[in-house]
C-alpha cells in the first residue's frame, strides 16, 4: 500500500465526501465475518489467476532473455545464445507510445469548445503540466506501457498523495520587520495578540485574524524546523499486478464486485495508526484480535519473487530489520456491497479500519491498462504471446548456426578401425598436430560452410515478428538500406505510428479516470 491519502492528512476539499473516521452512527459490525467475506473472494480470484500469472512470469523472463536452457549434461559444447529480440520489441513499443502521448500533439490535452473557455483550457493544460512533473508521470507511464506490453495488463493506482520536506528556517531581517509592523498595527486596533512562542496557538489565531479581520499578519519569524509542502494532489502510483486480485472474466474494472490489493507493512506502520484517538484510523480491539490469530502468510509473492530472481535481486524480507514482524494487509474495495464497501483486513482474519465507507469520490482507485483488449476479459493480450514461438525458433536457429560454425572450425574426425590415435590425441584442440603413418585414414566429418538459407530464415522470422507487433525496423532505429529515399523511410515510420495510434484509442479511454480526477 503506497503513500495513499487514506493514511495521511486529507485536504479540506476531500472532507465534503463524508467523515473519515467513526462508524457514521451505525452499530459495530462483525469484523471477522466481513473479513471472511473478503477471504471467499480472495480464494476464488486466486484460483482463477494462477494460469494468467504463470504466463506473465514466463513472458517477463522472455523479455529478460531468461529462456530455459534445454541442453543435456553431455551437450555443454553446444551454443546457447538467446537473441534479445523480445527486449527490443517491448522497448520500441513503449518508446513509440510515449512519443505519441507526450509529443507535439499530446493526447492528454484540454480543448476549448468555444472562445469563452479558452482561458480555462489553458489553465487546465498548465495544471496537467504541473501535476505530471510533480509525480513523474511520463516515466511512470513508460513503465506501465512496458508492463502492459509484456504481461498484457498493468495496474496503476489513482489516489491522493502528499509530499513534504523538512527544513530549518532562518528568517531574514525584512521578514522580521514586516512581522513586527503587522503586530504593531494589530495592537493599535486594540486586537489582543497571543504569545508568539506558543506556535500552535499563535498560528491558529493568525489564520483566524487574517481571515476575519484582514490584518495580513505574516508567519512568525521564529527560527526552527519547518515542514514545507511540495505537492498535494492526484497521484499515479505503481502497483505490481501480482499484488492484485480481481475477476479476470469481467471487462470493465468499474463492474468488479471486489478488488483486493495485498501488501506487507512493518509492525511500526500498523501501530502508528492504531488507537482510540480520532486521528488513528485502525481500531485497537480489532488489531489486537487480528494479531492474536495471525495466519501463516507468505512474506513474498511467489510470482514477483521469480521475476526479481531473473533481475538478480532478492526480495526476501526475513532478514530485513525494517520488515521484522511484518503484517499482511488487504485493501478491499467492495463497490457491490450495500455498506462497508471499503475494508482493510489484517492477517486475513479481521477488518481493522474504523470507517468502512469509500473515502474517494469514485468506486475504486485502480486503473487497468490493457494491451490488445479482449471483450469480456479484464486481461489484455501480451505483445509477446502471439510471437512467442517465433522468438523461441529464432533462438534455436541462432544456436544451431553457432553449432555448425564450431563444427566447421573445430571439426570432428572419423577413424577407421585400423587407424591409430593415442588417447591424448583423440581430443580436438586448435593447432594440434597428429602423427600417423597413414593420414588418409582420418577424414573430417564437417567440411562445408553454412548454408545461406539459414540466414534467410532468420530474416523471415524477424519480419513476421515485426509485422505482428508493429515494430518495424525503422521504428527500432535501423539505418535505411542503400538507395532507399528519405520519403520511403518517412512512409514506413508513419505506417508504424498508424498501428500504434489505433491502439492508443483504447489506451486513452482506460487512462481517462486519472485524467478526469486530476
Amino acid at each position: 500500500m503506497a503513500d495513499s491519502a487514506l493514511y495521511e492528512e486529507q485536504s479540506e476539499s476531500s472532507q465534503m465526501f463524508g467523515p473519515r473516521y467513526g462508524m457514521n452512527n451505525e452499530e459495530e459490525p462483525d469484523r471477522a465475518a466481513l473479513a471472511r467475506e473478503c477471504w471467499d473472494y480472495f480464494v476464488y480470484y486466486q484460483s482463477k489467476l494462477v494460469t494468467p500469472f504463470n504466463n506473465m512470469v514466463r513472458w517477463n523472463k522472455l523479455f529478460l532473455n531468461e529462456v530455459k536452457d534445454r541442453r543435456r549434461a553431455d551437450e555443454n559444447w553446444r551454443a546457447f545464445v538467446p537473441t534479445p529480440y523480445a527486449w527490443s520489441t517491448i522497448k520500441t513499443m513503449a518508446a513509440t507510445y510515449n512519443d505519441l502521448i507526450f509529443g507535439q500533439s499530446p493526447i492528454i490535452k484540454p480543448h476549448a469548445i468555444s472562445s469563452k473557455n479558452e482561458m480555462a483550457a489553458q489553465n487546465i493544460e498548465r495544471l496537467f503540466s504541473f501535476v505530471f512533473r510533480r509525480i513523474n508521470f511520463q516515466s511512470s507511464l513508460k513503465r506501465a506501457i512496458e508492463e502492459m506490453g509484456i504481461q498484457g495488463v498493468s495496474v496503476r493506482k489513482n489516489t491522493l498523495i502528499e509530499r513534504n520536506i523538512r527544513t530549518f528556517v532562518f528568517p531574514d531581517e525584512k521578514k522580521e520587520a514586516a512581522f513586527s509592523e503587522a503586530i504593531a498595527d494589530a495592537l493599535a486596533q486594540n486586537v489582543e495578540v497571543p504569545d508568539i512562542n506558543n506556535r500552535v496557538e499563535f498560528e491558529r489565531w493568525r489564520l483566524l485574524a487574517n481571515e476575519e479581520l484582514g490584518l495580513g499578519i505574516p508567519e512568525a519569524p521564529i527560527p526552527g524546523p519547518r515542514t514545507i509542502r511540495q505537492y498535494h494532489g492526484p497521484g499515479f502510483l505503481d502497483l505490481s499486478i501480482f499484488d492484485m486480485l480481481f475477476d479476470p472474466n469481467i471487462n470493465d474494472p468499474m463492474d468488479q464486485p471486489m478488488v483486493i490489493q495485498r501488501s506487507l507493512k512493518p509492525l511500526a506502520w500498523l501501530l502508528d495508526r492504531t488507537g482510540p484517538e480520532d486521528d488513528k484510523i485502525f481500531d485497537p480491539v480489532a488489531v489486537k484480535a487480528a494479531r492474536a490469530n495471525a495466519a501463516d502468510t507468505q512474506s513474498t509473492n511467489e510470482y514477483h519473487q521469480e521475476i526479481m530472481d531473473s533481475y538478480g535481486l532478492t526480495t526476501d524480507g526475513a532478514t530485513n530489520p525494517y520488515m521484522k514482524n511484518a503484517v499482511e494487509i488487504w485493501e478491499c474495495w467492495f463497490p457491490g456491497a450495500r455498506k462497508f464497501n471499503y475494508r482493510i483486513v489484517l492477517n486475513r482474519n479481521q477488518v481493522i479500519n474504523k470507517n468502512m465507507s469509500n473515502p474517494y469520490p469514485f468506486p475504486h482507485p485502480y486503473i487497468f491498462l490493457r494491451n490488445n483488449t479482449v471483450s469480456g476479459n479484464a486481461l489484455g493480450i501480451s505483445e509477446l504471446k502471439v510471437v512467442e514461438r517465433l522468438l523461441y525458433e529464432m533462438n534455436t536457429l541462432r544456436s544451431l548456426r553457432l553449432d555448425a560454425l564450431l563444427l566447421s572450425t573445430l571439426p570432428m574426425f572419423v577413424r577407421p578401425k585400423d587407424g591409430k590415435m593415442s588417447q591424448r590425441e583423440s581430443f580436438i584442440r586448435p593447432g594440434r598436430v597428429i602423427s600417423s603413418s597413414n593420414p588418409a585414414l582420418f577424414r573430417q566429418i564437417v567440411q562445408m560452410g553454412l548454408d545461406p538459407s539459414v540466414f534467410k530464415e532468420d530474416s523471415e522470422i524477424k519480419n513476421d515478428i515485426n509485422e505482428a507487433t508493429g515494430t518495424l525496423p525503422v521504428a527500432r532505429g535501423a539505418t535505411a538500406a542503400p538507395r532507399v529515399t528519405t520519403s520511403n523511410v518517412d512512409k514506413a515510420f508513419q505506417a508504424t505510428f498508424t498501428r500504434v495510434k489505433d491502439r492508443l484509442l483504447e489506451f486513452e479511454g482506460e487512462l481517462q479516470p486519472f485524467v478526469t480526477n486530476s
